[in-house]
């Protein structure tokens, strides 16, 4: 959360470019409709959902899942922390919670 915290102020040199689109309209791969969720461009190596207004990444290894996201414009970030793999995909799970904190 202290990282989100950084981000949404960016209170470091290098948060700014998390904003900066890098690639507009790509195809990263997270593009499902049936949940609202179209992550179409990138940052500095984040994905930007500009339907829900967010910046998040998630990252999977052999036993556990992460995500991180965050909208500096609401000062709302989630962390979904995960020490098992699950069929449900963290990243999943956490832009869900955005979308009901809302």
């Amino acid at each position: 959360m202290k990282f989100a915290q950084m981000q949404m102020a960016i209170s470091h040199p290098f948060a700014e470019y998390t904003y900066r689109v890098w690639a507009n309209d790509v195809d990263t791969g997270f593009y499902f409709p049936n949940l609202g969720i179209n992550s179409d461009a990138m940052g500095l190596c984040w994905f930007i959902d500009r339907g829900i207004n967010i910046i998040w990444h998630g990252g999977t290894v052999d036993t556990f899942e992460t995500f991180a996201g965050f909208d500096k414009d609401e000062d709302m970030a989630v962390v979904v922390l995960s020490n098992i793999r699950s069929r449900i995909p963290s990243w999943v799970i956490g832009l869900q919670i955005f979308k009901e904190l809302r």
